[in-house]
């Protein structure tokens, strides 16, 4: 099975997803990396992951960027063909979602460990955010055969509320 995981930073993974990943591949499975690479890379691939490098830039708001890692997350998911995606932090989940969707990947598994300020600041800015982040939401988990975890009971009240996921 083709495992791989769409995270913010290669560090970000290490210190959160590392162990899951590590039993996958003992189980047989090729596990692919896709995150931010801030030196962590080299090591995530000698403990035998493949690792892809991709541009995320967690506080940017450039729709341009949001839209070419997009596309390249595609393109990149459309070439090894995985059988499981997992999603972890909010950008992963937004446009790894999307991502997953257009290249017909069979299973994704949304981490959600937070919303963000979008949806908890009630100052301007955020809400106009919201207004446009909702919706890629809506998209980025319509997935058919999914898994979404929600780390707490405010953020799974405010998905049902905006997204409607399933119970």
């Amino acid at each position: 099975m083709k495992i791989v995981y769409i995270v913010n930073v290669d560090w970000f993974f290490i210190s959160h997803r590392l162990p899951i990943a590590l039993e996958a591949i003992n189980q047989g499975h090729e596990v692919f990396i896709f995150a931010k690479d801030t030196g962590k890379m080299d090591y995530l691939k000698s403990l035998g992951m493949n690792v892809y490098p991709i541009g995320l830039e967690r506080g940017s708001l450039n729709p341009f960027s949001s839209l070419n890692l997009l596309f390249d997350l595609k393109r990149k998911l459309s070439s090894i063909q995985p059988d499981v995606v997992h999603l972890v932090t909010i950008k992963p989940v937004l446009l790894g979602g999307i991502a997953s969707i257009l290249a017909k990947v069979p299973a994704i598994v949304y981490a959600i460990s937070g919303l963000g300020y979008i949806f908890t600041n009630t100052m301007t800015k955020a809400k106009i955010l919201r207004i446009g982040v909702i919706p890629l939401y809506r998209l980025a988990l319509s997935a058919k055969n999914k898994v979404v975890i929600v780390q707490n009971s405010d953020d799974l009240r405010i998905l049902r509320q905006y997204v409607s996921i399933p119970d």
